[in-house]
């Protein structure tokens, strides 16, 4: 993993071996988990960019929120173009599945994490980095594999009041304000997909 804090790189030795602590696997017993992992979090605003931006901006500055968290590329380019920074944004690299230059991105936070984390999983690397980054406002984690399963980490661990706003493809963006209820739901699902020898 490397950590970038005020724009400096620290190199954070890993195990050559990816730890996982959570995995979605293709077998019978996680096919119900899939279906409520494929539900929205939150409430979705349907619109096609750049008209959607007008309406995230409008959502975005009704809410009182205590931190603001992105995850995904489009969304978070999107925050950006409009003025707004998240306090931690979570990117892949990619957009629908293709490569997206996130270098536009990378400048507008000061400290920047690079971890690894396997389609379908969420590795132990993503889940301490998570706990980091949210200790440090300004902060990119940019993710070599799949970040979709980090919006998990992004609202169990986040502070109650927080706003979380995700991709979901073909349809729009997804609004999450972070509650109580809403932890306890999401660790719900989270403890489904946790490894026992984890």
């Amino acid at each position: 993993m490397q950590l970038k804090l005020n724009k400096v790189i620290f190199q954070i030795p890993s195990e050559k071996i990816e730890e996982r602590l959570f995995y979605l696997s293709r077998n019978k017993k996680f096919k119900n988990l899939r279906k409520q992992l494929k539900k929205p979090l939150g409430f979705i605003l349907v619109s096609e960019y750049p008209k959607s931006l007008k309406h995230i901006l409008s959502i975005v500055n009704n809410f009182k929120y205590t931190s603001l968290i992105s995850v995904g590329d489009f969304i978070t380019f999107s925050l950006l173009k409009i003025g707004i920074k998240p306090n931690l944004a979570i990117i892949d690299g990619k957009v629908m599945r293709e490569n997206f230059d996130c270098e536009e991105i990378k400048k507008h936070f000061k400290n920047l994490f690079e971890i690894s984390n396997p389609k379908g999983t969420i590795s132990k690397e993503a889940y301490d980095t998570i706990i980091i980054a949210l200790k440090n406002d300004n902060s990119l984690v940019v993710v070599d594999g799949e970040e979709d399963l980090l919006t998990l980490l992004a609202i169990l661990e986040s502070k109650e009041n927080s706003l979380i706003l995700y991709g979901i493809p073909n349809l729009g963006v997804c609004f999450v304000f972070n509650t109580r209820n809403k932890k306890l739901y999401i660790k719900k699902l989270y403890s489904k997909g946790i490894l026992e020898n984890a």
